[in-house]
């Protein structure tokens, strides 16, 4: 089974480091980490609260695409902005991918997912 958690309160006032209101960018890298227990967690730096949990590194791919799918969408119906994605240079500089498998993921909409989550 899949847990996953699109939380979306608690944001702050757009900053620099926002892209226009309404919008989000065309990818986001998640980090997908191994757990003590051979589960996979699934985490979006640049998109606070877009996080799963996935039985398998495969299905770790297709929650990551899910989870990011729902968040915008989420973001984009309060009309909130998305955080600007950093590279993946400055994710490691910073230390957010340290001990991470780094996974490029395509924003698509939520009606043109071919995965569904619960």
């Amino acid at each position: 089974s899949v847990r996953t958690s699109t939380r979306c309160g608690r944001w702050t006032a757009p900053g620099p480091s926002f892209v226009q209101k309404g919008s989000c960018m065309q990818s986001y890298l998640a980090m997908i980490r191994t757990r003590e227990d051979r589960s996979f967690a699934v985490a979006f730096p640049d998109l606070p609260g877009c996080s799963a949990v996935a039985a398998s590194f495969q299905e770790a791919g297709l929650v990551a695409r899910a989870i990011l799918a729902r968040h915008v969408g989420e973001l984009r119906r309060r009309g909130l902005t998305c955080h600007a994605p950093r590279s993946l240079k400055e994710l490691l500089d910073s230390g957010l991918a340290e001990g991470a498998i780094p996974l490029l993921v395509p924003v698509v909409r939520e009606n043109d997912l071919d995965v569904m989550v619960s």
